[in-house]
C-alpha cells in the first residue's frame, strides 16, 4: 500500500530511466500519506506497471525531493 501512495503523490519525482537486461526501468521519489518517502523503482509489461523494488528514500534522496 506504501508504494501505491508514493507512486500516486502528486509531488514526486522521476528519476532518469535505465535499462537492465533489455528492459527500461524507471525511478520515482514519493511520499506517503504518513510523510514515508520512497524509491521506486518499476517496469511497465503488457500495459501493467510491475514493481521491482521499493525502500526508503536514502538521506540525499530525501533532500532532492523536499527541495522539489
Amino acid at each position: 500500500f506504501d508504494v501505491e501512495e508514493a507512486l500516486l503523490d502528486p509531488y514526486g519525482l522521476d528519476v532518469p530511466a535505465s535499462i537492465w537486461g533489455g528492459e527500461h526501468r524507471f525511478g520515482f521519489l514519493g511520499a506517503t500519506a504518513s510523510g514515508r518517502i520512497l524509491f521506486v523503482v518499476f517496469t511497465e509489461r503488457g500495459g501493467d506497471l510491475r514493481v521491482v523494488t521499493a525502500y526508503d528514500a536514502n538521506a540525499g534522496q530525501k533532500r532532492r525531493y523536499r527541495r522539489r
